[in-house]
């Protein structure tokens, strides 16, 4: 299936959207802000709400990162599993964790990979 090309990188407007999307990304535009400022409202609710879910949340990284990780697992989302991965690994989870990842029943089963923290949240793929 084709995907939607990418904006330019070194794209300039709408600058009150770009520029906001640059803040919280540390000044670049990811691939998936290059494709969603095609409509910029919905680019600025998305990165207002990533905002949120990157700032705004008191879990610590590795179970907000477990938890993406779970979710791309199942939606079958291949790139954001690519994309979270390192951070999941980079926050104190363990390659082992994300190899059980891609059977989440076992997974959720699996008290040697994961703590009972890691298990337990509510909003956790791991329930």
């Amino acid at each position: 299936m084709p995907r939607i090309p990418y904006l330019p990188e070194e794209l300039s407007e709408p600058a009150e959207v770009v520029s906001a999307i640059r803040r919280r990304r540390g000044g670049a535009l990811s691939h998936l802000d290059r494709m969603l400022l095609y409509s910029p409202p919905y680019a600025l609710g998305w990165n207002h709400f990533l905002g949120a879910v990157r700032g705004g949340l008191s879990l610590p990284a590795r179970l907000r990162e477990l938890a993406i990780c779970g979710v791309a697992v199942l939606n079958q989302a291949e790139y954001e599993f690519d994309q979270h991965a390192p951070l999941f690994l980079q926050a104190g989870g363990s390659q082992a964790q994300l190899e059980a990842l891609h059977d989440l029943e076992q997974a959720a089963q699996n008290a040697r990979l994961f703590d009972a923290q890691e298990r337990a949240r509510s909003d956790s793929p791991l329930k």
